[in-house]
């Protein structure tokens, strides 16, 4: 993790004190301050940006997060709930299996399943009617 710039820091503070929200994360992210920028991301439910921020910022890949030390830990266990809250189920499940959440894991791998079974499913009607409506054109009288 990098260096906090305490001058960029107090500028962005004020932003977010004013209500400048983008210029405050444009200033926290210059400033070093990676999860106070995740923080306003996921404030403007800006999840997937908000977990990714912070994995730029502990600067290993997901399946080694376990690898970092508490902070960073602590830092990646946070994305992991903000890729919940994305929907990005498979990437929480990795950082949570990383991080030895186990049970968290196999929660965020059955919702994972959960989705891909939806999607599958809805692909699957979508062919259903329109093999219907092609075969109501084949059954059509001229």
């Amino acid at each position: 993790m990098s260096v906090v710039d305490k001058g960029v820091l107090k500028a962005a503070q004020a932003a977010e004190r004013r209500g400048e929200v983008e210029q405050a994360l444009r200033l926290y992210q210059r400033a070093g301050v990676m999860q106070d920028a995740a923080r306003l991301l996921a404030g403007l439910e800006r999840f997937t940006e908000a977990a990714q921020v912070i994995l730029v910022a502990v600067g290993v890949p997901p399946d080694r997060a376990g690898r970092l030390d508490r902070a960073g830990k602590k830092l990646c266990l946070q994305a992991a709930l903000y890729a919940t809250k994305a929907k990005q189920h498979d990437l929480a499940a990795t950082l949570y299996e990383a991080l030895g959440k186990q049970e968290q894991a196999l929660h965020a791998r059955a919702l994972a399943e959960q989705a891909a079974a939806a999607q599958a499913l809805q692909h699957r009607d979508a062919l259903d009617v329109n093999a219907l409506q092609a075969l109501h054109r084949l059954t059509r009288p001229a």
